[in-house]
């Protein structure tokens, strides 16, 4: 720590930063000197209130001063691009913000129209009660302290509000209701209240008023995205409607006639029983609430896109009797990121929409009726716990990627079992990423039942854009009818994987489920490369499984070697030494961790 010493004042400065700062009792003038002026508020407990200017330099490029330190500056002298000469310290970022408006008397306005933008404490000690040319708040931002401490906080509250004209600069919290009139306010403060009665819900800015419940007296509210967009966010646990439009129960708000479901408040938690009538559930209704269950009313026929999306405790779902749909005309992410751990869907359901299932990760247990007919494009795409699908009998179509997933089970990647009686239209798309893949962890086992033989194939998790892609598509599309060709496919399909990677690995799981010649025969011809591709890409385990095929023969490998040392794998490496062919036995020394 420095001290320099100029015109009455002693500078303490840590390199090009200025810490702190002492001033003779007569010096009327302090020039900010150093590039960077950083003096703690908490801890500042100087005060030099004969300091009436403040010169700042033109190497100065930020400042942070308590107010409490020069209460009585009249006069702010600039040379630096960054701050405003004139009666305040403004520095000029992204627009003029307010840093200190330092000690003005009781009767002397504060001119709003000089800065864009007030700072946390710049009007603290400021003895200042009103202000001037403030025509347009919603183009000024507000640090949520940048009243603390000033004298306009001497205002009474007035509905549990104190006001500078539009301006809100403090909410009584322990209030047990405050009103938001008939006009667009902007909040400058944040603070929990208990209940928020609107007479304007343009007024209302929930970013900045959290409240547990809110009332609607707005009689001009026509439109229920306002709703939605307005109060379905930000704490609130209960809605009331005390205007004709719209009626709440439970604390949600339907529209008049309880047909139509509007929104659901964030904080909204355990079941909720949705009330017969209701036919339809608006966009989003229930998006990112807290709620665990849900139980739908047979009089249900439409839920809007993105219903519940991340309701992240949302895990038990009555889908009732009458819903024939589960999103449909463009409406996706209906329960997208919901904790659904068993879905049973009921047996009037003939469509899953697009993603409407999308990142439900904790999805295990799958139960797809008799009768459902389509299930759309991603509808369970990302469902990483789901490691087994039985299609019914109706299913006639299968949406691109419904069902591509990275699957682990107890860190360990594993395979998604399909089983079907038959191949719907498009069935690779659902299960096979088209083009090239960066992970080959997961492969898709398909069963096919009823057959004469209980035929069973492996594919790969990602399959070529060419004429392979067609050939298996068509194999898979015409098995009834060409059962010989199909298998013969089929049982190829590892060579048709996106990457040298997903081959080798596809293939020892071909081999694995099905004991295939042409699987065998191809592990055995490429031993080494597929061993070196388990050490990169598999467990421990699975590599150990691979070695020990009876036929599996492999020679030493430098690069197999260090991978096997990186992964510190050291069963892999007793079960390598057994199954390495090799005459030098210098080799195999050298062949340890």
């Amino acid at each position: 720590m420095k001290c320099e010493l100029f015109n009455g004042v002693t500078y303490y400065t840590d390199g090009d930063v200025c810490t702190d700062i002492d001033v003779t009792p007569d010096i009327k003038s302090v020039t900010l000197m150093h590039p960077i002026v950083n003096i703690a508020r908490n801890t500042c407990k100087k005060e030099y209130p004969n300091v009436e200017e403040l010169i700042i330099r033109d190497n100065v490029t930020s400042i942070l001063i308590p107010n409490k330190m020069f209460p009585n500056v009249k006069k702010v002298s600039s040379k630096s691009k960054y701050f405003s000469s004139g009666k305040y310290l403004i520095k000029r970022f992204r627009g003029d913000n307010l840093l200190n408006a330092f000690g003005q008397s009781e009767s002397e306005y504060i001119n709003f129209g000089l800065f864009e933008g007030v700072t946390n404490y710049a009007f603290d000690g400021c003895k200042a009660k009103e202000i001037c040319n403030y025509d347009d708040s919603k183009y000024m931002s507000f640090d949520i302290h940048a009243f603390d401490g000033s004298g306009f906080l001497k205002r009474p509250f007035i509905d549990g509000l104190k006001r500078l004209g539009s301006l809100v600069i403090d909410i009584d919290s322990d209030a047990d209701e405050i009103v938001i009139p008939d006009e667009k306010l902007v909040f400058a403060v944040q603070k929990n209240v208990k209940c928020v009665r609107i007479k304007c819900i343009n007024s209302f800015n929930p970013s900045k008023t959290l409240a547990e419940k809110v009332i609607i007296e707005d009689e001009r509210l026509k439109v229920d995205d306002t709703i939605r967009e307005k109060l379905r966010y930000y704490g609130i646990k209960e809605i009331e409607s005390r205007i004709p439009r719209y009626k709440t129960a439970d604390g949600i708000i339907y529209s008049a006639d309880m047909t139509t479901l509007i929104a659901c408040p964030q904080m909204k938690t355990g079941k909720v029983v949705i009330p017969e009538g209701v036919k339809r559930i608006r966009k989003a209704a229930f998006s990112g609430s807290k709620i665990s269950g849900v139980v739908l009313p047979d009089s249900l026929e439409k839920i809007e896109a993105e219903a519940f999306y991340g309701c992240e405790n949302l895990e038990d779902v009555d889908f009732g009797h009458g819903l024939e749909r589960i999103g449909e005309n463009g409406c996706k992410n209906i329960f997208a990121g919901c904790a659904i751990s068993k879905l049973v869907l009921p047996p009037q359901i003939k469509k899953i929409g697009v993603c409407a299932f999308y990142c439900c990760f904790k999805l295990t247990d799958l139960v797809l009726n008799e009768g459902l007919e389509e299930i759309g494009a991603g509808a369970f795409i990302y469902c990483n716990s789901l490691t087994q699908v039985a299609l019914p009998e109706s299913i006639k179509k299968i949406g691109k990627s419904a069902f591509i997933q990275h699957i682990t089970q107890n860190g360990v990647y594993a395979d998604i079992n399909v089983y079907t009686s038959s191949i719907p239209k498009d069935f690779i798309f659902g299960f096979v990423k088209q083009g090239i893949s960066s992970d080959a962890k997961t492969s898709i086992c398909v069963h096919l039942k009823n057959q004469t033989e209980n035929f069973k194939f492996v594919l790969p998790d990602a399959i070529r854009l060419n004429s392979d892609y067609s050939r298996i598509n068509f194999a898979l599309n015409n098995f009834a009818n060409h059962p010989e060709l199909s298998k013969k496919v089929l049982n190829e399909g590892f060579l048709m994987a996106s990457n040298a990677k997903s081959v080798d690995i596809t293939a020892y799981k071909t081999y694995k489920l099905t004991k295939g010649q042409r699987a065998k025969e191809f592990i055995r011809d490429n031993s080494d490369d597929i061993a070196f591709s388990f050490a990169r890409m598999m467990p421990e385990k699975d590599f150990v499984d691979f070695v020990k095929l009876d036929f599996v023969k492999l020679k030493y490998s430098d690069r197999l070697a260090e991978q096997l040392r990186k992964n510190e794998w050291t069963t892999g490496m007793a079960y390598m030494l057994e199954a390495t062919v090799t005459d030098e036995k210098s080799e195999r020394k050298n062949f340890v961790i």
